[in-house]
């Protein structure tokens, strides 16, 4: 959970950052580490982070703006370039959705249990505390926010609907895709939901991409 986080010289290392630092370890540790040729995406990413930044330390113009930012360029600069090294090709991407599935699919009940009780199974690793808005109880499971796990699983779900379409492991994903359905109906938020249909849309797309015989958008 975001909530979890070790302090240190108050400078927080969360559960985030610290996946960060260990994605790192194992790209220098395993030697999988790569030069990277930046594209105009790439470019776009640093310049939209470092822009960011300057105008959020110009706002409030203080040193601990300074670290603030710093340690949310350590963690987009961080996570991106990691996926940005490790993602070669369409096989990687693949492998990667398997992961992601397998966290739908153990994610899903926790938060079943978490509508049950009204208590967050995660509040044991840190505070994270039950979230009722306009009378509804909204999920948030792990994430900070009911919106932000919303919002995660409602960009992945077309992904496993892709994996369908393109016949891998079609159970496992179609499991993968129902888990992530329920994890955005139990955040309780329209705006995952109008993500869903926006994604959903483009996932009906015809543009696609060959995989080897198979076919994934």
């Amino acid at each position: 959970p975001m909530h979890q986080r070790f302090v240190i010289a108050s400078l927080d290392f969360t559960t985030l950052r610290l996946c960060v630092l260990a994605g790192f370890f194992r790209l220098f540790a395993r030697g999988e580490s790569r030069p990277v040729t930046l594209n105009c995406i790439d470019k776009l990413f640093v310049a939209w982070m470092i822009s960011g930044s300057v105008i959020y330390v110009m706002q409030w113009q203080s040193f601990d703006a300074v670290i603030n930012r710093s340690g949310w360029m350590f963690d987009g600069l961080g996570l991106y370039f990691i996926f940005r090294v490790v993602l070669c090709n369409w096989a990687d991407v693949v492998n990667a959705m398997k992961y992601v599935a397998v966290f739908a699919i153990f994610v899903a009940p926790l938060l079943v249990v978490e509508y049950i009780r009204q208590e967050s199974p995660y509040a044991i690793f840190g505070f994270i505390h039950a979230r009722v808005h306009r009378g509804r109880f909204r999920c948030s499971g792990p994430f900070a926010h009911y919106i932000i796990l919303g919002l995660f699983w409602a960009t992945v779900l077309p992904w496993f609907y892709s994996c369908i379409k393109a016949k891998l492991s079609k159970f496992f994903f179609s499991v993968a895709m129902v888990s992530a359905l329920i994890c955005v109906i139990l955040s309780a938020s329209s705006t995952p939901l109008i993500c869903l249909l926006y994604t959903s849309d483009a996932a009906d797309e015809e543009d696609s991409v060959d995989l080897g015989g198979r076919r994934i958008i």
